[in-house]
């Protein structure tokens, strides 16, 4: 790969929060049959997605699609639109979809970064039945946590997510993987400084690993800690692979470096390894300064022991890419939202990728208002 540039200088951002209920397309392949209700619900070769069906409408929904052509198909249900924010679908057992919904925190001023008020957050995880319609939410939590894309384990009995403070969630998460009988839960990342980078995280088939995107935090310019709701540009994130039996810290964590002048932005355990998307500055817009990775775009195999062995370009400014996989089917889905570039088109793509090369499923234009996410289901 051909990505250039040196590691990104330290400036201080004002947030921006993107509300995924009225930003989010989450494609959600089919896979194997799951339960017969499910099974007469969805044609053969379909994925489901969360959509907005009309442009710059409010109006969210769980809508199935065509994995042959990407053509929507039906509407499975509707979904709570902004303010709430609703988290990526991912496969539950049963045939059922688990989707996080989450609201705040709630902005007490206009000052840099909102100053996000305390206890001003709900946060649950929903399972949703397609075949019966109905959902159970299976896990909430209290108004001082910040939830978001709880992705349950190959066995359902376990779920991970990203979590943090309501009021100091911003750049600043960590891993919580609760087991859904007995409640235990571990953390994974408590000790990272504010204002890191941190991915969603995903299972390896046998439920032993995850593996997700992490990037350090960085100094403040001033060396003061920014105000509430702000960060400065974190490090560009390497690719952990840790223990999901166990608590663990990433301060001394040992990482998957992406290539100079890159970031990875997702990744997954697959039948070669981990298969992640990489992001790059070579290409980007200069205007943007450090920390935009709007450049050049790759998705790269690796093998276990995280050495290169494949890399295939994306489009151009992935905002962001992410990849997943189905461990009992071996399909992996690439998905990618390409950031609007001025006189140019630019699209929502989702691909599929045989270990070789990617098949183009299907493109959204991009109006403001999509991010697509891929999930096997």
């Amino acid at each position: 790969m051909d990505c250039i540039g040196g590691r990104s200088e330290v400036v201080v951002t004002r947030v921006v929060r993107v509300l995924s209920a009225t930003a989010v397309l989450a494609a959600v392949a089919v896979s194997a049959a799951r339960v017969a209700g499910a099974d007469a619900l969805r044609p053969a070769g379909s994925f489901v997605s969360l959509w907005q069906p009309r442009a710059g409408s409010s109006r969210i929904v769980l809508e199935a699609f065509s994995l042959r052509d990407g053509r929507p198909l039906r509407t499975l249900e509707e979904l709570p639109s902004w303010p709430t924010d609703v988290s990526s679908p991912h496969p539950g057992g049963g045939g059922s979809i688990w989707i996080t919904v989450s609201s705040g925190p709630r902005y007490q001023n206009n000052t840099a970064g909102g100053d996000p008020a305390p206890n001003s957050c709900a946060s649950r995880i929903v399972s949703f039945d397609p075949a019966g319609a109905l959902s159970v939410t299976r896990l909430s939590f209290a108004s001082s946590m910040l939830v978001a894309d709880g992705v349950p384990s190959p066995d359902g009995r376990r779920i991970v997510m990203r979590a943090g403070g309501c009021s100091t969630s911003f750049f600043n998460q960590h891993l919580v993987v609760e087991d859904l009988q007995s409640a235990r839960r571990l953390t994974i990342g408590a000790d990272a400084a504010d204002c890191h980078a941190l991915s969603s995280a995903a299972w390896s088939a046998d439920g032993s690993q995850l593996v997700f995107a992490y990037g350090s935090a960085t100094a403040s310019p001033s060396g003061r800690q920014p105000p509430a709701g702000t960060c400065t540009v974190p490090h560009p994130s390497g690719l952990a692979v840790v223990s999901s039996a166990r608590s663990s810290g990433l301060t001394a964590a040992r990482l998957i470096a992406p290539a100079p002048g890159c970031t990875y932005q997702s990744a997954a355990f697959d039948r070669r390894g981990v298969v992640a998307i990489e992001a790059c500055t070579q290409a980007g817009p200069p205007q943007l300064g450090p920390g935009a990775y709007l450049g050049n775009a790759y998705l790269v195999q690796l093998s276990a022991q995280g050495r290169l062995l494949l890399a295939l370009a994306l489009r151009l400014g992935s905002n962001p890419g992410t990849v997943v996989s189905d461990p009992s089917t071996g399909l992996v889905l690439v998905t990618e939202d390409q950031a609007q570039r001025q006189h140019r088109a630019t699209y929502d793509w989702v691909w599929t990728f045989d270990g070789r090369r990617l098949l183009s499923v299907g493109r959204y234009p991009f109006e403001g208002n999509a991010v697509v996410t891929a999930e096997p289901w």
